[in-house]
């Protein structure tokens, strides 16, 4: 509004490009906190691009001041409160990505102490192996030495 409507384009551009976000999000974000937030955003874009059909009414019919009062006024308590839930989803995001690193890290730790344990087991099978091995080889070398003359 402030060049006279010269980055028009650009703009609904940028708008049908959030649009296109907007559906793929809806599409992968499943979660109820997902979602909870993913609402608040489509409803101040919503209320956004409601009001900015408006403001554009207004500057296509020459009435500058509407056009600074609605910019000023609620369209930028609609893009705050678009900034806030895109802010909460981010954060959202970085929640549920560190909570899986946490939960491979655990897995992780236990895949590695299970394999000690099996190590462990193992070698204390191999080393009653061996004295098995080294008691029988004893006895019958024994018995064998008694059987000769």
């Amino acid at each position: 509004g402030y060049d006279d409507g010269a980055s028009r384009p650009q703009f609904e551009r940028s708008a049908q490009n959030v649009r296109r976000l907007l559906a793929v999000a809806d599409r992968r974000l499943t979660e109820p906190r997902e979602r909870a937030i993913l609402a608040r955003l489509h409803r101040s874009f919503d209320a956004f691009m409601d009001l900015d059909v408006v403001a554009y009414r207004a500057l296509q019919a020459g009435q500058d001041r509407r056009v600074k009062r609605i910019f000023l006024g609620p369209e930028i308590r609609n893009f705050e409160a678009m900034a806030a839930a895109a802010g909460d989803l981010a954060a959202e995001e970085q929640r549920r990505n560190d909570q899986v690193e946490r939960s491979f890290d655990q897995r992780l730790t236990d895949a590695k102490k299970t394999l000690v344990v099996v190590g462990l087991g193992a070698g204390v099978l191999i080393v009653l192996l061996l004295l098995t091995a080294s008691d029988i080889a004893r006895l019958a070398l024994e018995q064998q030495a008694s059987r000769e003359p």
